[in-house]
């Protein structure tokens, strides 16, 4: 239907212009008689007007087509990206939760699900990362922040074992929550806002489609 309306359009421009042209000799005094000599040169100008205009709006649809092509591919590029980044962060967000939730019950059933080695995968896949081609800025802050803030928790939760009193455990039990709110909170707000670049390049992919 687009396809069909595209070509439409030129055809109606030339329309116009060859009315415009007609309008305009007539105007003028002209009469376009073809057993007269000034005819051929007539319908040669009346061409030529033609040819331009024609060559001029194909000019422009194929630049707007490669425009459109552009904007889809980097729009499809983007959203790959942030789906990668969506995931992380949701995962990150799990970890810190999992955290707060033993720290809050004080119970050995929750402490059993919290999973250092996954908080080191985790950070070494936002590690790898290259952070300058994120397609969102806040989102590249949030990166680097939540993958050492997980290198950071993974040795906090590990060192609990080497307190040497109640005391000095439920200081460490303590700090380690507070930086697990803040890795929940931070990580909640990427995957927002992940979402909704996701939901903008969606905007882009249909609408080229």
């Amino acid at each position: 239907m687009l396809g069909t309306k595209n070509k439409a359009l030129p055809l109606a421009a030339i329309a116009l212009v060859a009315m415009a042209v007609t309008c305009v000799a007539y105007m003028q005094g002209y009469r376009f008689d073809l057993s007269k000599d000034s005819a051929p040169a007539w319908i040669q100008a009346i061409g030529s007007i033609l040819a331009i205009v024609a060559a001029a709006w194909i000019a422009k649809q194929q630049n707007v087509h490669a425009r459109t092509l552009e904007e889809y591919k980097q729009a499809k590029a983007d959203k790959q990206k942030l789906e990668v980044i969506m995931a992380l962060m949701a995962r990150s967000h799990r970890l810190a939760i999992d955290v707060c939730k033993a720290y809050e019950s004080n119970e050995q059933e929750d402490i059993d699900q919290i999973t250092p080695p996954l908080m080191a995968d985790t950070h070494h896949a936002l590690m790898a990362l290259p952070v300058f081609d994120i397609p969102e800025w806040q989102l590249s802050l949030d990166v680097l922040m939540i993958s050492r803030a997980l290198a950071s928790l993974r040795e906090q939760f590990l060192a609990l074992q080497d307190s040497t009193s109640e005391e000095e455990f439920r200081s460490n039990l303590k700090d380690l929550n507070e930086l697990a709110s803040e890795i929940k909170q931070v990580s909640g707000d990427a995957v927002s806002i992940a979402k909704k670049e996701i939901n903008e390049r969606d905007l882009v992919l249909h609408g080229s489609g």
